[in-house]
C-alpha cells in the first residue's frame, strides 16, 4: 500500500532528517578551526540548519553549537528569509536554525552562514524528485522466541522501484517497523497500545551484484543506480531481524526510498565509513566529503517515498 510521506514525518523525527544520530565532524584531523554547517533537507517540513565550530587540534579540537551566526535562505539569489534561532528543541536534537519555508523539489537553494570569525560560508542545494515503488513486494517474516523476556522477528523483503532514466541517481533504502508497547489492566478487560519510536532497522543485502554502501550499523544502505541496470527498474532485496519484548507488539512493515543528491550521497557514505574506520584502531582516518564553501558539513536534499506492508497477524 503506497503512502503519503508526511504520514512518516514521525519516523523520520530528528535522527536522520536533521542531525540526530549524526556526528556531523570529526575535528581530530583538522589543523585548522573551521564552521561546521549541517542540513539534510526534504520536501515535507520546513528547513533547519545546525551551526558549529570545531577548533583545530592545536587549540584542542572541541566542538560547539553556534547560537549567534545570522543564517540566510536563497532561492536562487532572492532572499527568502533570515532564519530563526531554536535553542531548545528538546527530544535530544541539537540547537539549530530554522526557516519558515518548505523546500520545493527541483527548486535550487542556497544558505548563507555569517560569524565575526567565518563571514564567508556558503552551500548550495536542492530537493529531488521522489521515486515510485512498485506495488506487491515479497515480504516474509516469521517470530520466535529468543530468550525468556524477548522474541525475535526474521525477514526477507524483495521490492522494486523505478529509476529515471539517463541521468545518475542517488538513493537510501531504509526499512522500519512499527512496534506498540501493551498492558492489560489486571481484570483482564483493557489493553492499552503505545507506539514505541522507530529507527531504521538493520539489515543485510542480499544482492551481490549491485554495489552498495552500509550506512551505519547497517541500518540502510546507500548505492548509486550505476550497477542497478539498463531496464529503469531497480530491484533489491534485504533481510534482517528485530528483536523485541515479550510485553510488545510489532506492527506494519515500511520500506523508505529516499531519492538523494550527490552531495547528500557523497558526505553519509564518508559518514558511514568514518563510523567503520572508528572501530578499528588501525585503520586508515577517513575525511569527511563536505559541499560548505569555506567550511565543514553538508547542506544537501533528499526526498523520501514510502510503501507500507500491513502486519498479517
Amino acid at each position: 500500500m503506497m503512502i503519503t510521506r508526511n504520514t512518516f514525518v514521525w519516523i523520520l523525527g530528528t535522527c536522520l532528517l536533521l542531525l540526530g544520530c549524526e556526528k556531523p565532524f570529526d575535528p581530530a584531523v583538522e589543523e585548522i578551526s573551521e564552521l561546521v554547517v549541517v542540513s539534510n533537507f526534504t520536501n515535507t517540513d520546513t528547513m533547519r540548519v545546525a551551526v558549529g565550530e570545531v577548533l583545530s587540534s592545536l587549540d584542542g579540537g572541541q566542538f560547539s553549537y553556534v547560537s549567534d551566526a545570522v543564517v540566510r535562505l536563497f532561492e536562487g539569489d532572492v532572499l527568502i528569509e533570515e532564519m530563526k534561532y531554536i535553542e531548545n528543541p528538546g527530544l535530544n536534537t541539537p540547537p539549530y536554525y530554522q526557516s519558515n519555508h518548505i523546500p520545493i523539489p527541483g527548486v535550487i537553494y542556497s544558505i548563507a552562514v555569517v560569524t565575526e570569525e567565518y563571514p564567508g560560508v556558503r552551500a548550495t542545494n536542492y530537493v529531488p524528485d521522489s521515486v515510485v515503488i512498485l506495488p506487491n513486494p515479497i515480504y516474509n517474516s516469521t517470530t520466535e522466541q529468543a530468550g525468556s523476556f524477548a522474541q525475535k522477528a526474521i525477514f526477507d523483503i524483495n521490492f522494486s522501484f523505478e529509476d529515471e532514466p539517463n541521468i545518475t541517481n542517488y538513493y537510501h533504502i531504509n526499512f522500519y517497523r512499527e512496534l506498540f508497547n501493551y498492558k492489560t489492566d489486571p481484570e483482564g478487560n483493557d489493553t492499552t497500545f503505545v507506539k514505541v519510536p522507530v529507527f531504521p532497522l538493520p539489515v543485510v543485502s542480499e544482492n551481490e551484484a549491485i554495489e552498495m554502501v552500509p550506512y551505519i550499523d547497517n541500518r540502510g544502505f546507500l548505492l548509486t543506480d550505476e550497477s542497478v541496470g539498463p531496464d529503469n527498474i531497480a530491484t533489491l532485496r534485504f533481510s534482517g531481524e528485530l528483536e523485541f519484548g515479550v510485553d510488545q507488539i510489532p506492527g506494519d512493515f515500511i520500506i523508505e526510498v529516499r531519492a538523494v543528491t550527490e552531495a547528500y550521497y557523497r558526505y553519509h557514505v564518508t559518514l558511514a565509513r568514518q563510523h567503520k574506520a572508528s572501530e578499528d584502531e588501525l585503520a586508515d582516518p577517513v575525511i569527511l566529503y563536505t559541499n560548505i564553501v569555506q567550511g565543514q558539513g553538508v547542506f544537501a536534499g533528499f526526498n523520501s517515498s514510502f510503501f507500507l506492508i500491513p502486519d498479517s497477524n
